[in-house]
């Protein structure tokens, strides 16, 4: 962990990336793969990837707001039933937004984000990665980055 975890460790057009969010995004890498922690050089550089992930994602959703991308509130909701139809009942669901402190209303509007994303990401370049990554290096050039120490 990070001495700070709400401290900002980089600015995307004024908009903080925290060291939590950092630490939150490996947790969830950890979790996927079946570990809980990996070497220390490892560790280090699957911080440096989240991060870059969290800085994209932060550039491509505030260029859909800026495009006036808008997403259907059926879209949001179909896909928060899908989150729902993760759980065996709707209690357990409702427990799980508590234990992980959020409101169903903070549900949606991370849905609303991924959704935003994820078009304005499908949209950007050619469907294949490599296409992606040679199409996004111009996307954000006009954006104001900034890293923190």
């Amino acid at each position: 962990m990070l001495a700070d975890d709400a401290a900002p460790v980089a600015e995307v057009n004024q908009v903080p990336i925290t060291a939590d969010s950092v630490e939150e995004g490996v947790r969830n890498y950890l979790r996927q793969i079946g570990h809980k922690e990996l070497s220390p050089p490892r560790m280090m550089s699957l911080r440096k990837e989240v991060l870059g992930r969290l800085i994209d994602e932060e550039l491509i959703y505030q260029e859909a707001l800026k495009q006036g991308e808008k997403i259907a509130p059926e879209e949001i909701e179909a896909e928060v039933d899908r989150i729902r139809k993760r759980f065996t009942a709707e209690d357990d669901f409702n427990a799980a937004l508590v234990q992980e402190g959020l409101t169903l209303e903070e549900v949606r509007q991370g849905v609303r984000r991924f959704i935003l994303v994820r078009k304005m990401w499908n949209e950007i370049s050619p469907s294949d990665e490599a296409g992606k990554r040679i199409g996004w290096k111009g996307f954000g050039r006009n954006q104001k980055l900034k890293f923190i120490k």
